[in-house]
């Protein structure tokens, strides 16, 4: 209750959020927060502790319905993912990057995050499940290129690295790409010309700035 509380209160004030802010948006006394966490701090860093956990992912994987087609799940799959990740983004925008990560530190963070990742590629090739042979590649290699679409089309900074715009994409469009690729033909040709419009402003971009040709 607090550390839901507490999150969008993050997203608004960052840091400069008051625990009195937090009592009262949670409904409860101030000196509740003191004996269920040991310091401001420790709640900043259990809220970002569900904000970026993959089991929380996870579960919201599981309640897609199995039950509809392989490109519905698909689209489902990115829309959860997606979200999670503008959700993380947003979060850390507001109240900062973390401190600079120590070694110890460093290699703790990169075991979990590649546990995290075997969690989220388990979840998402159960529920490609049999349709894995409607794919050219297998369920695993699909899980990996879900995320990382995913992740290039839809990451706030990714755009703005390219010095481009770019509103989170349709999951139809992303599932569209994966699925389809950019050739032309009768499937969803709407979802994948605006991706590539995307894409090809985004290349341009590129070129002006490296002061070549665009393709």
């Amino acid at each position: 209750m607090i550390i839901a509380a507490t999150d969008p209160l993050l997203r608004e004030h960052g840091r400069s959020v008051s625990t009195k802010q937090i009592a009262e948006a949670a409904g409860v006394a101030e000196g509740t927060i003191f004996r269920v966490f040991d310091s401001k701090q420790a709640l900043i860093d259990a809220v970002l502790e569900r904000a970026f956990s993959s089991e929380v992912t996870r579960q919201q994987l599981l309640e897609i319905s199995t039950e509809s087609s392989l490109r519905e799940r698909l689209v489902e799959m990115a829309r959860v993912i997606q979200q999670r990740m503008i959700e993380s983004f947003t979060l850390i925008h507001a109240i900062g990057p973390p401190a600079e990560p120590k070694e110890d530190d460093r290699r703790k963070l990169r075991d979990r995050m590649m546990a995290d990742a075997d969690l989220l590629t388990e979840a998402i090739t159960d529920l490609i499940g049999d349709d894995a042979d409607q794919l050219r590649v297998d369920a695993t290699a699909a899980a990996y290129l879900l995320r990382s679409t995913v992740f290039a089309v839809s990451h706030p900074m990714v755009a703005w690295v390219h010095g481009f715009h770019l509103e989170p994409t349709d999951p139809e469009a992303i599932i569209d790409l994966l699925l389809y690729g950019v050739a032309d033909d009768d499937r969803s040709v709407g979802n994948r010309v605006d991706l590539a419009a995307a894409f090809a402003q985004i290349s341009q971009s590129e070129a002006h700035s490296c002061g070549r040709p665009a393709p």
